[in-house]
């Protein structure tokens, strides 16, 4: 993956704090007045869209390491092997070859507070750093 790149270029470990950040919020045509993450079908875990993000928040709470694992895990299913990152059959697969604890993780990717978690990451990326996109550094 690129970040290993650089590293390996600097010579030394780069501290990333990755957040979430919802480009179909951003792309939205009602992106000021609907916050998606507000919605039913999000709510009730029916709509996919938060589906990956839901999935590394549930797996960061399984501490820095877990994530890590479970991230790179998931870039190379989308990035390598082309997965669809809206299939929770992805997220399962790229929790397991992380060696995650399915049974946390299953019933973490359930919270609905996830989803406030993802607005308050979204909304503070806009207001804090500018972001309109990813990556923002």
């Amino acid at each position: 993956m690129w970040l290993a790149k650089v590293e390996d270029s600097k010579g030394e470990t780069v501290e990333v704090d990755w957040q979430p950040f919802s480009l179909s919020q951003v792309n939205s045509d009602k992106e000021n007045d609907i916050k998606l993450w507000e919605q039913p079908e999000h709510l009730d875990g029916s709509d996919h869209t938060f589906l990956a993000h839901r999935s590394g928040l549930a797996a960061k709470r399984q501490g820095k390491e877990a994530f890590e694992s479970f991230f790179i895990t998931l870039l190379k299913a989308r990035h390598e092997d082309k997965k669809d990152l809206l299939d929770p059959a992805v997220m399962e697969e790229a929790a397991i070859k992380a060696g995650l604890d399915m049974a946390r993780f299953r019933e973490d990717q359930s919270d609905p507070d996830l989803l406030r978690e993802i607005g308050e990451s979204h909304t503070k990326a806009i207001e804090e750093v500018g972001a309109f996109g990813v990556p923002t550094f």
